[in-house]
């Protein structure tokens, strides 16, 4: 006869499995850390962190502390002062419920909870090393709570292994921050990171809170949202469409104060805005729903970042109207149209015979032909043969090798497209991709082959770095500083850039620094060759034609020239299509 085969778990073991639900990394720590110091009322949390986490993570609050008895409970699993019947799951309005958080802590780390209630003449010390109690004893401290968790997954070290550089770990930790201290500005904070100061944030209104944390920039950045029903209050701010990221970043939406993901409200928010936001942009927001905890479930996801709401899709029409409402109040609107175009010298065809009208029409559209003709050119030089035909390209399209002629003629379409004839047919090129690549390789050359002249800003121009972006930006000072950026610092988020390259122009630099930064925020591979591909793919698109920028004959005639000879031709460095080819096959059949 078979050996029964079913065995209840070892408690150590049923608690380590527990935590793999809860804690995934220290930033998992970190949360529910700070929801516990929450629900105990506490007005000021101080967080310190070491090496991301993975050393030491320690909350100091002054909330109303534990009593002998409580302190000890709070680290068996299920154990928990949110909920005693069934109904209460109904009516949630705390952050903690499930009484996991610290059961699961303590059974992959070593914990130490130093705790004391204002009643109390004496606090209490519990110490436990992977879910083995250690010892309890009485202990000498102020009103609340501190708890010690060191070595993160010191007893489970395929997971230590998993976890990311410090780098990574620590973004993640700012993310949770950030998620419990938008929605309780009337709580100061906290951040220390390997003694090092990261935030510090006084008790403050909304808005304040939202400028302490994202800069000054925020107070006219920022339109207010406000609508009632009998259902729900919603609240909060959205971003003018000026102030839209290109990821999204600075997206939060709050439920009763606690953090949610929710992809129908996103895409209100979206529709609110319409056609306003710029192109490949997104929304920033922060808005705060109230409703009655029996309407909503926030039981549905083991990390409660999934709520199920009643009434979702009236909810999402209310949340749209308001948003539309803010920005029509708080946006002035220029009405263009970009279909007129306007009159120029030159006609749609041209040709190598078309002739300047007027010479004191300068050919090229930048302020300085001495600055574009330095920084990058597209016309033909010794280089560039003057006959296309002359190009011994390795690149092909179907396998086959492209061949150009020499042409005299030119469809010059809503200034954007360049129809030309080759051999096989026609080719249409986008002008502002096709600059996009010159300008990208061009710039990566100058850089990788060292080809650098050093200019000195007489006015050096200041740039604000906010803390989200700072652990980047501090890591990769001596690269930017390689390649001829140097920064002097002058506060603790304030820099100066003293010095940059001469070819690339200051009001390019700064907003392309800002963007890569940005980016890279919400990246996971931090190495500086990533990032310097960003910082140059984003370079290179500010400084190239804009779509609807006109261009004249000879600069045509260079940008296709000069197109051709690139690292690839057919391809931006960010992976989109420069040209089409339509072959004379492809027009014939069209034709029938």
């Amino acid at each position: 006869m078979l050996d029964n085969v079913i065995k209840v778990l070892p408690e150590n073991v049923a608690n380590q499995i527990a935590a793999g639900e809860v804690i995934h990394r220290p930033s998992s720590v970190v949360k529910e850390l700070i929801e516990n110091s929450l629900d105990a009322g506490a007005k000021n949390i101080k967080i310190i962190i070491r090496d991301a986490g993975k050393t030491l993570i320690q909350v100091i609050d002054d909330g109303i502390g534990m009593s002998e008895i409580d302190a000890r409970l709070c680290f068996e699993r299920h154990a928990t002062s949110k909920v005693t019947t069934i109904n209460d799951l109904y009516s949630i309005s705390t952050y903690g419920f499930r009484g996991e958080a610290l059961a699961s802590i303590a059974a992959v780390a070593q914990v130490k909870l130093i705790t004391k209630r204002e009643i109390d003449n004496i606090g209490t010390c519990v110490e436990i090393h992977g879910s083995h109690f250690i010892e309890q004893k009485p202990y000498n401290c102020n009103k609340g709570t501190i708890v010690s968790v060191s070595n993160l997954f010191y007893n489970v070290p395929a997971r230590r292994r998993f976890l990311k550089n410090e780098t990574i770990e620590f973004k993640h930790i700012v993310d949770e921050f950030l998620r419990v201290s938008i929605p309780n500005p009337d709580v100061a904070f906290s951040l220390f990171h390997n003694d090092k100061e990261i935030y510090n944030l006084p008790q403050a209104t909304t808005k304040q809170r939202l400028i302490h944390i994202f800069g000054n920039n925020y107070n006219s950045e920022l339109l207010e949202v406000k609508i009632e029903s009998p259902f729900v209050t919603i609240s909060g701010y959205v971003g003018k469409p000026s102030a839209s990221k290109k990821r999204g970043s600075h997206q939060f939406f709050f439920v009763n104060g606690r953090y949610i993901k929710h992809g129908l409200f996103y895409k209100a928010i979206c529709k609110a805005y319409g056609s306003l936001l710029p192109e490949n942009s997104q929304p920033i927001y922060f808005i705060f729903f109230t409703v009655d905890p029996k309407n909503i479930d926030v039981n549905i996801h083991p990390t409660k970042t999934e709520v199920l709401f009643s009434n979702e899709p009236t909810i999402a029409q209310l949340l749209e109207l308001s948003v539309k409402k803010s920005i029509a109040t708080g946006v002035t609107i220029t009405s263009i149209d970009f279909d007129v175009e306007p009159i120029l010298r030159n006609p749609i065809i041209y040709s190598e015979n078309t002739e300047s009208t007027n010479n004191n029409i300068p050919k090229l559209r930048y302020d300085k032909k001495e600055e574009w003709e330095n920084f990058i050119s597209i016309k033909s030089t010794s280089k560039i043969p003057e006959n296309i035909t002359d190009l011994s390209l390795n690149f092909s399209t179907n396998n086959e090798k492209l061949e150009y002629e020499k042409s005299s003629n030119f469809l010059y379409l809503k200034n954007q497209y360049i129809i030309t004839n080759i051999k096989s047919g026609l080719i249409i090129i986008d002008q502002g991709k096709a600059h996009f690549r010159i300008n990208y390789d061009s710039l990566k050359e100058k850089i990788l082959t060292g080809n650098l002249y050093i200019e000195k800003l007489l006015l050096p121009y200041e740039i604000e770095i906010t803390n989200e972006e700072f652990p980047i930006f501090n890591e990769n000072l001596e690269n930017f500083e390689s390649i001829g950026i140097k920064f002097k610092k002058i506060t603790t988020n304030k820099y100066l850039i003293e010095s940059k390259p001469f070819f690339i122009d200051a009001k390019n630099l700064l907003p392309t620094i800002k963007e890569t930064l940005e980016n890279c925020t919400y990246y996971e591979n931090f190495d500086f060759e990533s990032i310097f591909e960003k910082f140059l793919i984003s370079l290179s698109k500010s400084i190239s034609i804009k779509n609807g920028q006109r261009l004249y004959y000879e600069e045509i005639d260079s940008l296709i020239n000069t197109l051709f000879t690139t690292s690839n031709p057919e391809f931006t460095p960010d992976g989109k299509k420069i040209f089409y080819i339509l072959s004379i096959e492809e027009i014939e059949k069209l034709l029938k």
